[in-house]
């Protein structure tokens, strides 16, 4: 079975079917994520007694404002290169999971969604080439032998 066989082949599946049925409904959903926020506490060490926080910010050493932002600038360079990681791993992951010619980008959610109905897929076509392997090869037809004969 060649990629484009099984690409159509998948497709067609449900495994398909029930990734852009939530591809679409969960786009279709509009939400606002502000709304179904609660309001954090923004004490500064929550959940410890005053005390205790006094104790904490006492143990804390000052840095230099130099010092806070050299630290600040390393940890936004690790955030980046960590982002920028995550991100060319989804860009390796989209071009290998079959999509539609006329879709738009998939998110990263819609491309995990899209690669674990695909790995679902192709697990079953393993699966049934393995039943058929197991079942034996399939019987070749009788070989024909042509007898020539020179009498005239």
């Amino acid at each position: 079975m060649d990629l484009d066989s099984m690409n159509r082949q998948f497709f067609e599946s449900s495994h398909f079917e029930l990734m852009s049925e939530s591809f679409y409904s969960s786009h279709n959903e509009s939400s606002n994520d502000m709304e179904d926020c609660d309001l954090l506490d923004d004490s500064p060490l929550s959940g410890l007694s005053d005390q205790e926080n006094s104790i904490r910010t006492r143990r804390r050493r000052k840095r230099c404002p130099q010092q806070q932002i050299q630290q600040r600038q390393a940890a936004n360079m690790r955030e980046r290169k960590r982002m920028q990681s995550i991100n060319d791993a989804f860009e390796g992951l989209r071009a290998h999971i079959p999509t539609l010619p006329y879709e738009k980008r998939l998110s990263k959610v819609d491309t995990l969604r899209l690669a674990i109905g695909y790995i679902n897929f192709l697990s079953e076509v393993v699966k049934t080439d393995r039943g058929a392997e197991s079942r034996g090869p399939a019987p070749e037809p009788p070989k024909k032998i042509v007898i020539q004969s020179h009498r005239g």
